[in-house]
């Protein structure tokens, strides 16, 4: 199979699937690490490379014209978040991100929620809130930044 194929079926059928609904949840270091970790092993398997034949990574990345899957990842979830800051103030969806608890935050290290990587993002790649509320713009910034194989 041409290589030009397989990379089209990694970005249309298994990126996808690896990827579902990964824009609505919170994921740590470590999890990003390992969807990195899982489609390099993929991407390794459908070039037929081992690790014995020391071909990098950023090799085998560049060969099939692939960005990192966390880029994906901190991408959607700031997609998503763009696609709530546009919706309405009394849409269900804003309210619920919006909405704050009456108790505050438990003793000791805070568990990390979905807003705090959102946040975090945004930080990386200077934008504010009010930023999300221009869609053109906010989408050619998230396109520009995380689409580009690294």
């Amino acid at each position: 199979m041409p290589v030009k194929l397989k990379s089209k079926i990694q970005y249309q059928v298994v990126r996808p699937a690896m990827l579902h609904s990964s824009e609505t949840c919170a994921a740590i270091k470590r999890d990003e690490n390992r969807i990195d970790v899982t489609e390099m092993r993929m991407l390794r398997w459908q070039c037929g490379l081992t690790r014995k034949d020391k071909v990098r990574n950023k090799h085998v990345k560049g060969t099939l014209k692939i960005a990192k899957a966390s880029n994906k990842v901190r991408e959607s979830r700031l997609r998503w978040y763009g696609h709530i800051k546009r919706q309405e103030e009394d849409h269900l969806i804003r309210k619920t991100m919006e909405m704050g608890l009456a108790s505050g935050r438990r003793l000791g290290r805070p568990k990390l929620r979905w807003i705090d990587c959102v946040k975090r993002n945004m930080r990386e790649l200077g934008l504010s809130e009010e930023d999300a509320l221009d869609r053109g713009r906010w989408k050619s910034v998230l396109k520009n930044h995380y689409n580009d194989p690294k």
